[in-house]
Order: structure tokens, then C-alpha cells, then sequence
């Protein structure tokens, strides 16, 4: 008989800054060579402080040794600035070539000093001879000849006659207007999106009566700086696992889902980790499998929409490397229920809520 399974610092003392800077040269590599160390910047501050750019600005004044890029293989400089009870608070964390991080701390009423002071920081960890004093500030040009007054006394002219001022006069050239200075394009201070791929683990909790253990594939791409657009992750999960009822029912569930990560917030918690809220819309396929003693095997598919609230963190490990470690609660909008018809026994009914938990490898490709 066959039956169908059916589906139911204080910068302003320069005493202080020069002790930060000394302790600063800690960070500098032993060997010391003219080449360029290439530096990937993350840079966060208030709006009314220096911008990315003068930071930079800053440390090449002091430097040349230093260059700028959005290589992921690049030493990560991460500087830090926020609002304080007294002023502002900045953080400076860099890593060294062993990819080991230090970390220097300064605070201070004004934010540009504080952003002054990480610059200084940046600069001697990379070249412990740069420029550790005042930078030079723009004055105005000196008065041409035309501007300056005679060396001696003027003599006093004969008046000039009406025809001695019209020939003057016919004789200047009327003055040329000079053309608008071009105007100057605004530079994007942002950082450079990242694009990622990872494979790795996929543990599924309470959707089925046993635990779920599969594998899962996703890409991902981050734009820091742009709010409520952090990070996007597209994944895709499969796993499979079998049970025998006390009545020697058989049944072999397979698990298939997608979804979307959306993650608006990815606070950084040091130069390697940053952690990670999301939101997950997705879709899940229960496939499962039955057999009985006086029952052949049938199957049956179930399509489950769900959202889920994701909470992970990052880690970078050695240059575009990283590993994800990710938790989630999914809610099942959809809750069928698996059955053996003639007699009815109930096989398992899909839960309203289960659980589930991502260990994966990852590499940083742009």
C-alpha cells in the first residue's frame, strides 16, 4: 500500500605630544628604508573636524614615505575621532608588518589638535625621521615692488595740460579681464567599497526535529561611510539530516535557504574586527523523505518565507583573509505540518521560530 506524505591627549602642552610621539616610534619597523609604506586609512570623525583629506594632507607635510591606497593588502591605519565630555577623543590603531596592532590615544577641547596629533602619530610610526615640529602656516604673499612704497621722497609733478592727459590716456591699453579661476571639484574623503566571497559552515537549530549541519556560500559587499548602506550579503545555505520515530518511522529532511543580509550598522571595535547587525529577508525549502513498515517512501516539499535578525562579527587575518562568525533568529511565516495519512501520525510540524549559527572563511577581492 502506498501512502503519500502529505504537507500540513592634550595636545596644547607640547610636552605631551612629543612623550606620545617618542612612544609612538614603537610602532615603526626596525629596518629603515626610503620606499613608500603603503597605508589603506579608515578615518571617522565629526563633521566639524578636519576631514580625511587634511589628515592625510597632514601626515604626507611630515612624510614622505607614507602613500595613500585602497589595497586590501595594505597596512590598516584606523583613526578615530568622538565627542567627549571635555572636548574630543581621538584613537589612532595601526598595524605593524607581524600584523599586530598598537594603539595610540590623545584628547583635547579642540578637535583639530587632536587630529593633529594622530597625524603626527601616523607619520613617526612609519618613518621615525619625520618632521616632529610645528607645520608651517600660510601667510600672505609679500607686497610686490607695484605695492611698496618708494625708497625716496616723491617729486612733485608740473599739472599737465588737457591735451598731455589725453594722450596719455589714448596711449594705456585698457586692461585685460583675467578669466575665472576654474572651480575646484569636491573630493570624495569616502572609502572604497569592498567586495567579498565565503564559504564555510551552516548549523540549522529547532526548524526541524534534529539538528541541521550543512554548508553555505555567500558574497558581500561593504561601503563604509554611507549611512544605512554599510553592507549587503546575499547567501545561500543547504543542509540535510535523517530520523527514526519510535514507531521505525523513517524520515530524511533536506534544508535549503536564501537570503538577504542587509546590515546598516558595522561599528569597528579595533583595526581588525568590526561587528555586524542585520536584517535578513529570505526564503527556506523543506524537502523531506518518508518511510514507514507498512508504508513505501514518499516525499514531500514545503516553501517557508522567513525574516531574520543576524548578529556577527569580522575578523581580518592576514591581508584580504578573514573569518565570519554569524547567529541568527529566524520567524517562519508559513507552518506546515509533515504527516503518514491511513492511519494519521503526525511527522513533525514546522515551528514558528528556530535558530541557526555561520562559521565561514572569507577573502576581500576589491
Amino acid at each position: 500500500m502506498k501512502q503519500r506524505l502529505s504537507l500540513v591627549l592634550r595636545p596644547t602642552h607640547i610636552w605631551m605630544v612629543l612623550t606620545g610621539v617618542l612612544a609612538a616610534t614603537g610602532l615603526a619597523q626596525a629596518e629603515e628604508t626610503a620606499a613608500e609604506e603603503p597605508l589603506r586609512l579608515t578615518y571617522d570623525a565629526p563633521a566639524s573636524c578636519p576631514t580625511r583629506a587634511d589628515f592625510m594632507n597632514q601626515v604626507r607635510a611630515r612624510t614622505d614615505r607614507v602613500a595613500f591606497v585602497a589595497t586590501p593588502s595594505a597596512r590598516r591605519l584606523v583613526v578615530s575621532v568622538a565627542g567627549a565630555a571635555n572636548g574630543f577623543d581621538g584613537s589612532l590603531q595601526i598595524a605593524t608588518k607581524g600584523q599586530s596592532t598598537s594603539t595610540r590615544r590623545f584628547s583635547d577641547p579642540n578637535c583639530a589638535e587632536v587630529v593633529s596629533a594622530l597625524a603626527l602619530a601616523a607619520a613617526v610610526a612609519v618613518d621615525p625621521n619625520a618632521k616632529t615640529g610645528a607645520l608651517p602656516v600660510s601667510s600672505d604673499p609679500a607686497p610686490s615692488a607695484v605695492g611698496r612704497l618708494p625708497a625716496t621722497a616723491p617729486r612733485i609733478a608740473k599739472p599737465a595740460d588737457a591735451s598731455d592727459t589725453q594722450r596719455i590716456a589714448s596711449s594705456v591699453p585698457a586692461p585685460t579681464p583675467s578669466p575665472p579661476p576654474p572651480r575646484a571639484r569636491p573630493r570624495d574623503d569616502r572609502p572604497p567599497p569592498e567586495a567579498h566571497i565565503e564559504a564555510g559552515l551552516a548549523l540549522r537549530v529547532g526548524v526541524l526535529p534534529t539538528v541541521l549541519i550543512g554548508a553555505q556560500l555567500a558574497s558581500s559587499l561593504s561601503s563604509p561611510g554611507l549611512p544605512w548602506l554599510e553592507r549587503f550579503r546575499f547567501s545561500g545555505a543547504y543542509a540535510r539530516s535523517s530520523i527514526l520515530t519510535p514507531d521505525d518511522d523513517a524520515a530524511d529532511y533536506q534544508w535549503f535557504d536564501v537570503r538577504l543580509d542587509w546590515c546598516p550598522w558595522t561599528p569597528r571595535t579595533s583595526a581588525n574586527v568590526s561587528l555586524e547587525i542585520c536584517a535578513a529577508p529570505g526564503v527556506a525549502a523543506v524537502r523531506a523523505s518518508g518511510k514507514a513498515p507498512d508504508i513505501t517512501a514518499d516525499s514531500d516539499t514545503a516553501w517557508i518565507p522567513t525574516m531574520s535578525l543576524v548578529g556577527g562579527a569580522r575578523s581580518t587575518l592576514i591581508g584580504p583573509l578573514f573569518l565570519g562568525v554569524r547567529a541568527l533568529v529566524g520567524v517562519h511565516f508559513l507552518r506546515d505540518t509533515f504527516v503518514f495519512e491511513s492511519p494519521r501520525r503526525v511527522v513533525h510540524p514546522i515551528p514558528a521560530v528556530s535558530g541557526g549559527f555561520d562559521l565561514s572563511f572569507g577573502v576581500q577581492f576589491l
